[in-house]
């Protein structure tokens, strides 16, 4: 989808300007996407600020680099899709197929960094909410692992640019779930819809702990090759 040209205004999720489909924010693309290295900022130093246990110095030095790498606005913008759960792939034959009633106008490669993080993060790891808990997504791990793979090498293709790019953002989608998954518990309070997608508070609490031990471990030089 990132090679297709893009024949929509605006940016964001689709919504009927009363003659076409557009993207409903007029604000300049590329300068949001600069603009979001100031909210992942944030989200490292709220992180930083509390009171739990892991390395700090060590993360902090992480983020801060891969921040001041990341030029994600080169890559430009396309009409894709943000929710490629296993739930809306249809296997037809020798294909497969995605139907996602949400597309949206955003940074191709955060949304290919979403896609990975999901099968390789997220599905497995919320294996306790009631939202997942019926899929039994941590048995099916070597698959969700081969898919991420698999699109990861086909989406890169080789480019060493382009696997630095997306690592990247492999590595903000952790932080950004951290950070939530932080502010949650810090109100100690989750709301019935955020039981049933999340889990209690102390599964919320649990997999918070998790999500920071990846962020610890993860070497996007490591999996890109960079030297």
């Amino acid at each position: 989808m990132d090679s297709l040209p893009l024949e929509r205004q605006g940016f964001g999720y689709l919504k009927w300007n009363g003659t076409e489909a557009s993207g409903e924010l007029e604000e300049d693309p590329i300068q949001y996407l600069i603009h979001e290295k100031a909210e992942y900022q944030q989200e490292l130093d709220n992180l930083l600020r509390s009171n739990l246990p892991f390395r700090k110095n060590l993360l902090k030095q992480k983020v801060e680099e891969l921040l001041n790498l990341r030029q994600i606005e080169k890559f430009g913008v396309t009409l894709s899709n943000q929710d490629t759960s296993p739930e809306n792939l249809i296997i037809n034959g020798q294909r497969a197929k995605l139907i996602d009633p949400v597309p949206i106008i955003y940074s191709g490669v955060s949304l290919a960094a979403n896609h990975i993080h999901n099968y390789e993060v997220t599905f497995p790891l919320y294996r306790n909410a009631p939202r997942y808990k019926r899929h039994q997504f941590h048995l099916y791990k070597d698959q969700l692992s081969a898919n991420s793979q698999g699109f990861r090498e086909g989406y890169v293709e080789q480019s060493e640019e382009m696997g630095l790019a997306l690592e990247i953002e492999r590595m903000l989608k952790l932080l950004s779930m951290a950070h939530v998954h932080y502010q949650k518990t810090a109100s100690n309070t989750l709301s019935r819809e955020q039981q049933i997608r999340m889990g209690n508070l102390n599964e919320v609490k649990e997999r918070l702990m998790l999500v920071l031990e990846l962020l610890e471990n993860y070497e996007v030089r490591d999996k890109v090759g960079v030297r």
